[in-house]
């Protein structure tokens, strides 16, 4: 059985006390424990048996907290030390030794750092600091002689995310583990094992005890990486090879996926005894219990604080702009070019400012709405008024959790008017409550084709009976070439008799949007907004594709699947039917709109006839005809 995080954060790793009974965790305050008899010693101290041997190593306070933690954090085995810094220090030193390096993220928390450029080297390893979000500079840092590729969820100070997956992928072929330091994902908001990670490290003394009463840390084995592998025993032979303290016991064999958490601890905690106490144990086990709610009141409290300066930089039509917040809240949009020699502004990415931009080249200064305020060795006179330079605006606006843009030189038409224009318009779904839905899953592809192709492919279905056979069995309708049942309002289809929710099974866990219509239960519903947005709407979830032209024969299409906000803080929406189909429908798709691509380079190629079946065709390729200032085709 699977159970929420909440739950977990309460009762995971736990037992009623088999003396008394006893509801809450005890705290075992003792050094040492009583062996049943010479044998039972022996077998202990060989570790034959799994049990207590001396606080030092373990302790049951601490092993209920071991076991809450690593089932929070999706692994198999965890062990709690003195400190954060602890668990560092022994994560390295398990994987590491004399002559060897590792290859950390340049963002880190200052003790980190430390930690890795002064106090490791003195024991012989050393440590390459390089930019994680340059894979290229990743991958080549890496060397015979490294042993682990280590990461912050959220990096120190920049605040910057880590693609984990993209980290994982170049840890993994290069056959060593990804390290990640999940203090601030607070094994809730963020949870790397699920997305590559080998094995997690926190300071409990933050977000974990919460309360500031204790200092600790943990360390998390996810279980999956091969320590007996080839590679694995040319990088790290002590896990493959016997340990004379234990009368030449073999890790790898005798605890399989368990190898590098067990050797951590008979090995590391034994010898150098950074032991937690289990009265911190205790604590953090109070922390635990509080820790979703904690958490998820910071995380309110954090999207109510106004965000001014705030701001994300986005590649449009070929040209870079960014979208902000000003001191109102309100959003402003700009071309990312600084109005005095043009240059570009601000990189890549997301980030934010105090109060002004500042332009890298000389220093010129803009406000939250563009406007010039500071021009550093430039003075204002006659021949030069501020109020004539602002940053260049692009027009802005939102609907159903969308952000509109135009690049329009001249203001546009009023969005609601624009959505309404066409054969469909997102405004006839306002029942599916989009805006309150929350992104729980993403899925970037990179298609060799144009992006009107995948839009044609998109608004047809007399390909579906030859290239989605699992998608005409969810959706009947599809078996004949029709993209809608002209019968059902809002271009609906209904799915599979039965079936509330589209997925082969038609059947799901996920709760019902509730917003939606009865007759909604049982339909599908997908849309395409002009120019480049095409959404399906199912009645338990909201999936979406944005594509983004890069050249005449390549797309980027952003797949986005909205839940409901507590679907997503329970579960792993990843996982879900919709996504799983969804995935395997869009690759189907991009299959043939590759092969559409190389058929209509060729200079054999003529616009096929449009059938009634393609009527959808007819109408985007007028309406793209008509924003061109090209002529119609007529009709």
């Amino acid at each position: 059985m699977t159970y929420h995080p909440d739950t977990l954060a309460v009762h995971a790793g736990q037992a009623p006390d088999p003396a008394t009974n006893a509801r809450a965790v005890p705290i075992y305050a003792t050094t040492s424990y009583v062996f049943n008899d010479t044998q039972h010693a022996a077998d202990l101290f060989g570790l034959r048996v799994f049990g207590n041997i001396y606080t030092r190593i373990m302790n049951p306070t601490s092993d209920v907290f071991e076991k809450r933690i690593a089932e929070l954090e999706g692994g198999i085995a965890a062990l709690a030390v003195a400190s954060g810094q602890a668990a560092e220090t022994l994560t390295v030193l398990n994987l590491a030794r004399a002559g060897d390096n590792l290859v950390s993220s340049q963002t880190l928390y200052g003790g980190t750092y430390n930690l890795f450029e002064y106090t490791l080297p003195k024991w012989g390893i050393t440590t390459r600091f390089v930019d994680i979000h340059n894979l290229d500079q990743v991958r080549a840092a890496i060397d015979a002689g490294t042993r682990l590729l280590y990461v912050e969820t959220i990096g120190n100070p920049r605040l910057d995310v880590p693609d984990f997956e993209a980290l994982a992928t170049i840890a993994h072929e290069a056959g060593i583990p990804l390290v990640v330091d999940n203090t601030f994902g607070a094994a809730t908001l963020s949870r790397p094992i699920e997305h590559g990670a080998d094995i997690v490290v926190h300071s409990a003394t933050k977000w974990i005890g919460g309360h500031g009463t204790a200092i600790g840390g943990v360390v998390i084995d996810a279980g999956k990486f091969d320590w007996a592998s080839e590679k694995a025993k040319a990088r790290f032979p002590e896990f493959s090879a016997p340990d004379p303290s234990y009368h030449g016991l073999v890790y790898t064999e005798a605890f399989g996926p368990a190898a590098f958490i067990i050797k951590m601890r008979v090995q590391l905690l034994r010898d150098l005894g950074p032991a937690l106490s289990p009265f911190n144990s205790f604590l953090f086990l109070q922390g635990l219990e509080t820790l979703p709610l904690r958490i998820q009141r910071h995380s309110s409290n954090a999207l109510a604080v106004a965000q001014p300066g705030d701001y994300r930089t986005y590649e449009i039509a070929g040209e870079s702009i960014f979208v902000t917040r000003n001191a109102e809240g309100d959003l402003r949009g700009f071309f990312n070019v600084c109005s005095h020699r043009g240059t570009k502004f601000l990189d890549d990415g997301a980030g934010s400012v105090k109060k002004v931009f500042r332009c890298p080249y000389h220093a010129w200064t803009y406000n939250l709405d563009g406007q010039l305020v500071g021009t550093p060795n430039v003075e204002q006179d006659e021949f030069f008024d501020r109020t004539s330079y602002p940053l260049h605006a692009v027009h802005l606006d939102t609907y159903a959790g969308f952000l509109f843009v135009s690049l329009s030189a001249t203001e546009p038409i009023p969005l609601r008017e624009f959505l309404t224009a066409g054969t469909e318009s997102l405004t006839d779904y306002d029942r599916f409550g989009m805006a309150d839905l929350r992104l729980g899953h993403r899925i970037v592809y990179e298609v060799e084709a144009n992006w009107k192709i995948l839009v044609e492919n998109y608004n047809e279905c007399l390909h579906c009976p030859s290239v989605h056979p699992e998608l005409v069995q969810v959706v009947p309708l599809f078996r004949f070439g029709e993209v809608w049942d002209e019968e059902i309002r809002d271009d609906g289809l209904q799915m599979a008799e039965g079936a509330t929710s589209f997925n082969p099974t038609g059947k799901s866990t996920l709760p019902r949007l509730p917003g939606i219509l009865d007759e909604d239960a049982n339909r599908y519903y997908g849309m395409y907004q002009f120019p480049n947005l095409a959404v399906d709407m199912h009645p338990d979830a909201v999936q979406y594709y944005i594509l983004v032209p890069r050249s005449p024969s390549h797309t980027t299409v952003i797949s986005d699947y909205l839940f409901l906000p507590e679907t997503i803080a329970e579960r792993d929406v990843s996982k879900e039917p919709v996504v799983e189909f969804w995935d395997l429908i869009s690759w189907q798709d991009w299959a043939v709109c590759e092969r559409a691509q190389i058929g209509v380079s060729s200079k054999a190629y003529t616009t096929g006839v449009y059938p009634r079946k393609d009527r959808f065709l007819y109408w985007f390729n007028e309406e793209y005809r008509g924003w061109m200032g090209r002529d119609h085709l007529g009709g």
